[in-house]
């Protein structure tokens, strides 16, 4: 009787270890696939090719919610929200920010949660909804700084400096934007 339960238990730890093999080629397979959709993007010349990128993007998604990568889902939410915003259909690209944004905070780091914020922020700016947009990039400018990081206080700097001179407000957006060059 001993025997064969440590011979089920030597099968469940083979599978169990099989399967982490299976799951860091599901992963490996998902994060290929978002750098094949990056590079579509950086490349695109028309809206099919925005539309390729956000194919990769999905199959990529599909990836990471069969293998449970909270990292891999709200990455690829992100940049499936990136392309649809440049494709100017802001209302789905807010979803899938929303949706990143709310993977993120529950496991990411905070510089991810910063960058899927400013990034909406960009579609309000976009849709004219320039409050909204400030609110996010002051969100971002608050965990950029929090995380000591120069790069991205100095681009919400910038992003909320072009959402004030959107509003009229110049010599507020002159200063952010002075103090984003220092």
């Amino acid at each position: 009787m001993r025997k064969s339960a440590l011979l089920f238990l030597a099968i469940l730890v083979e599978l169990f270890f099989a399967n982490c093999g299976v799951f860091a080629k599901s992963e490996e397979a998902g994060n290929r696939l978002l750098l094949e959709g990056d590079t579509l993007i950086q490349k695109a010349k028309s809206e099919a090719d925005i539309d390729s990128a956000i194919k990769k993007y999905r199959e990529a998604l599909a990836i990471f919610e069969k293998t449970g990568s909270r990292n891999g889902k709200s990455s690829a939410l992100n940049n499936i929200g990136l392309a649809t915003h440049r494709k100017g259909q802001y209302k789905i690209a807010l979803e899938d920010f929303e949706l990143a944004f709310k993977i993120a905070t529950q496991s990411e780091p905070q510089k991810k949660q910063a960058t899927v914020i400013s990034n909406m922020g960009e579609v309000y700016n976009s849709l004219g909804q320039y409050g909204r947009a400030l609110d996010c990039f002051e969100q971002s400018l608050v965990l950029h700084r929090k995380l000591g990081d120069a790069s991205g206080e100095a681009s919400d700097l910038n992003n909320i400096g072009v959402a004030l001179s959107h509003r009229g407000e110049y010599s507020r957006a002159i200063s952010y934007l002075e103090h984003a060059l220092d």
